[in-house]
């Protein structure tokens, strides 16, 4: 047997959804999560700014 980790749930009655499922997250791995995601923000800001050029087809831009 591993380490027991405890798994929580998202309290989505906060926001009013009712019928939903409970989503399970593990508060240990928040931190580690968050930081992953500010990463790939990161690079999809990269992308995002690599789309400036403007083309025209049939008169269309």
């Amino acid at each position: 047997m591993g380490i027991k980790q405890e798994i929580h749930d998202l309290p989505l009655h906060w926001f009013r959804l009712k019928n939903i499922p409970g989503i399970p997250i593990e508060l240990d791995d928040l931190p580690e999560t968050a930081v992953k995601l500010l990463k790939r923000e990161k690079e999809m800001n990269a992308a995002k700014e690599g789309l400036t050029n403007q083309y025209t087809v049939d008169g269309y831009s």
